[in-house]
Parts: structure tokens; C-alpha cells; sequence
């Protein structure tokens, strides 16, 4: 049986990449898994490129997920409704009809400090939330610690 991964999450909203990449450090992390759909930002420094370079140098792996993000239809919905209970089920909805494949893209990082990372902030109403749930409820991670 493979080992469980070491859970995180963090948000970069309204964190320089200095506190960001020292938080990381701080709880060890080994490796950030960029669970944005699309790994841009209106801030250079957490675009994918820039972003990888920086946790690179501080010695934490980079990769991204694209299949574990929330594709823009949802994303859409949710800013047009504000409804967060739907955009939580049409998201899990998303995760759960992967059949294997969230299994297979975390396989590489068992045993792992591993760190799912997106834009928002608030932990509560952030699709990250939504995938370490359902990574702990599926026996892949330890509960998670939110950074």
C-alpha cells in the first residue's frame, strides 16, 4: 500500500511570493501541486514559470494539475450566482467522475509533503478545500493543514 500524502493547502491572494515560499518552508513542504486550471496570474510571480523558478530555488518541486482544477464553466457560474453549494457539488462531481486518474496523478508524490495551491485566500469557499476533502475521505492524505 502506498504512503499517504502529507497534506497542505495555501492560497497566494494577498501574500508576497517571500511569505508564501517561507510559509512553505516553515511546514517542510516538498512539493506544490498548482491545482489551478489555468496556473496564470495578474501577478507575475505566481504564474507557472516564475512560480516553479522561485519554489525551485527554495527547493521545493513544482508541478501542475490541470485536471484537479476548476474549469472556467464553473468558475463562470459561480461569480454569475454566488452560489457556493453548487459550484461544491459540480466541482466534487468533476473530481469524483475521474475514474483513476486523481489516484494516478498524486502516485508520484506519495509519502510526500505535498501542498495543493490555488489563488483564493479563504480556505472556506476555495475548490482546494473541496479535492483535500476528498483526497482525505478517499484515504490518499492526512487531514490537512491550511496554510
Amino acid at each position: 500500500m502506498a504512503s499517504l500524502l502529507s497534506l497542505y493547502t495555501i492560497g497566494y491572494q494577498g501574500r508576497s511570493v517571500d511569505s508564501f515560499l517561507s510559509d512553505l518552508q516553515a511546514n517542510d513542504v516538498d512539493v506544490v501541486l498548482d491545482v489551478r486550471y489555468t496556473p496564470w496570474s495578474r501577478r507575475p510571480a505566481f504564474g507557472r514559470s516564475a512560480l516553479a523558478r522561485t519554489l525551485e530555488a527554495g527547493h521545493i518541486q513544482y508541478a501542475h494539475l490541470r485536471e484537479l482544477g476548476s474549469a472556467p464553466e464553473l468558475r463562470k457560474e459561480l461569480h454569475a450566482t454566488g452560489d457556493w453549494h453548487q459550484f461544491a457539488a459540480d466541482y466534487l462531481a468533476h473530481v469524483r467522475s475521474l475514474n483513476g486518474t486523481l489516484e494516478a496523478a498524486l502516485a508520484p508524490y506519495s509519502g510526500q509533503r505535498v501542498c495543493l495551491l490555488c489563488m483564493e485566500a479563504d480556505v472556506e469557499h476555495c475548490h482546494r478545500s473541496l479535492l483535500a476533502a476528498e483526497l482525505l475521505e478517499r484515504g490518499l492524505s492526512t487531514p490537512p493543514v491550511h496554510l
